[in-house]
């Protein structure tokens, strides 16, 4: 049993109960390691010219319920934009850049 909730509340189902939830917690954070998948429909090479636009569907999900996966732009071309909500990356190739 959970002792510190058995302790607070002298009741020895609520503390049985706080114990199990928090080796389901254990279990989840220590075998849930497989990353996200992303699109697997992702282009792996594109050629672009000046003013092509792009729009990529970035989106990923977890196999695991309980994990929330967040897209979040670190280095993005000039112009760029992602969408964190739809995983939807935006670009149009300008004239001089290296891509």
């Amino acid at each position: 049993t959970c002792y510190y909730d058995l302790s607070k509340t002298n009741d020895a189902n609520f503390a049985e109960a706080s114990l199990i939830a928090s080796k389901n917690v254990f279990w989840d954070r220590t075998f849930q390691t497989n990353p996200p998948s992303f699109n697997s429909a992702l282009p792996i090479r594109m050629n672009l010219r000046h003013d092509d636009q792009i729009n990529l569907n970035l989106s990923a999900s977890s196999e695991y319920p309980s994990h929330i996966v967040e897209l979040i732009a670190i280095v993005t071309p000039a112009n760029s934009t992602l969408n964190q909500t739809t995983g939807i990356f935006t670009w149009k190739a300008i004239k001089g850049e290296h891509y």
